[in-house]
């Protein structure tokens, strides 16, 4: 029993391919093992993490308790019903290393502002980019731009920044230095909200916030 829950689990979080689905609760340890040592760096370590959970608890013959058994099923469930709290806090820490916070902005035209956050992987990581599309209920793929070797999402719209980038990263904190650049984003996303961009004084604020993000930060 236990055997069947793991793989089936396994198969359906990892999404591996038929090929080279894992058959035995031996070769779930070594996965496991292999993974606490090697920790994955993408979007796909939310899913493992679900698995892991459940992992553990059937180890422990815990699914044998109607608790365990109910923890299994709440684990699996949120594979379809979004993230845990705990899960949505690791994904922060992936934006952390992969996410940027941008503006694009010119003095020439006032008013011309763009706030961009955007993460980008390597083309073999497009399945993760669609994933994090899905992560925050963006349905169609014009936010996810590719090239040969790269794939991004970009959220470009406005209202998209400040009614679900901004909230979500208020919630959920980036970690380490990008979190700087985050609440400098954040100060230039008030003055757009207030329309303050299409004064002088306020398009110079964001110009002068703008220089002093990311690489050009002091």
């Amino acid at each position: 029993m236990r055997n069947l829950l793991l793989i089936y689990l396994f198969n359906r979080v990892l999404t591996v391919k038929p090929s080279e689905e894992i058959e035995t609760f031996k070769d779930l340890q070594v996965i496991i093992d292999h993974f606490n040592q090697y920790p994955l760096v993408t979007a796909k370590k939310l899913d493992y993490d679900l698995f892991k959970k459940s992992f553990n608890i059937i180890k422990h013959n815990q699914h044998l308790t109607e608790q365990g058994i109910s923890k299994i099923i709440e684990l699996k469930s949120s594979l379809n019903k979004g993230l845990s709290e705990n899960l949505k806090e690791s994904f922060t820490g992936f934006v952390s290393g992969d996410g940027s916070f941008n503006i694009k902005a010119t003095k020439v035209r006032t008013g011309k502002i763009q706030l961009r956050f955007a993460v980008n992987l390597h083309i073999r990581e497009q399945e993760v980019i669609k994933g994090l599309a899905k992560f925050f209920n963006f349905k169609d793929n014009s936010y996810i731009y590719s090239t040969d070797t790269s794939v991004a999402i970009q959220i470009v719209n406005t209202s998209d920044v400040l009614n679900i980038i901004i909230p979500f990263f208020d919630k959920y904190k980036i970690k380490g230095a990008k979190e700087l650049d985050f609440t400098d984003f954040k100060k230039a996303a008030e003055i757009v909200k207030h329309k303050g961009h299409l004064t002088e004084d306020g398009l110079n604020q964001i110009l002068v916030i703008k220089d002093n993000m990311n690489l050009k930060r002091k």
